[in-house]
């Protein structure tokens, strides 16, 4: 076989392998019967998809929660359901805690209690000159920042911010709600 029939068998391998792709892809999102969100807020997008449109979000939202479930499944767990912690989209850098179990006023109390946690978490940042992060961002938004500091500065950062890691598992225990753990989200 020449090297002229070699590639010509390269290049049509490759085009039925895309065309097989393509319409696989296809063929799933069409036999797709999960509903679309109908909230506004579950079909935003946020991070490098925040430019999709409503409908391409919807759709990039079931198909990162397929493939999810895809790798819970191959590993023999159960894929996390519902509106959980887990189960929800994605919105920023941490999760917020389920409040479904409060009523309107209690739900408004704690987020009221937790305004003033992360009105401590931002002075105490401001005391290293560290820019806060904004609403939507985590951890990542500071971690460069903090990685300037030197190790005193980070050691004593550190223990600051253990006082206001209190005062949030304070606001969560008043609420009985369980706080994150450390290293999870919004912790």
């Amino acid at each position: 076989m020449t090297t002229r029939n070699k590639v010509a068998f390269a290049a049509t391998g490759l085009a039925v392998a895309t065309g097989a792709l393509l319409f696989g892809v296809t063929s799933a999102q069409a036999a797709n019967t999960t509903p679309s969100p109908s909230s506004t807020t579950a079909t935003e997008c946020h991070g490098p998809a925040a430019s999709l449109s409503a409908e391409q979000c919807a759709s990039f939202q079931t198909d990162m929660k397929a493939a999810r479930d895809g790798v819970f499944t191959k590993y023999g767990l159960t894929p996390p359901t519902g509106d959980g912690p887990q189960g929800r989209g994605h919105k920023g850098a941490g999760h917020g805690p389920d409040l479904s179990s409060l009523s309107a006023d209690q739900q408004a109390a704690f987020k009221t209690d937790m305004e003033a946690v992360h009105a401590q978490r931002d002075a105490v940042l401001t005391k290293y000159g560290i820019t806060p992060p904004a609403d939507g961002q985590g951890r990542e938004a500071i971690r460069e920042q903090v990685s300037k500091l030197s190790t005193e500065q980070q050691a004593a950062l550190k223990a600051d911010m253990q006082t206001v890691r209190d005062a949030r598992d304070a606001v969560f225990a008043k609420y009985g709600i369980t706080a994150p753990a450390k290293g999870g989200p919004g912790a």
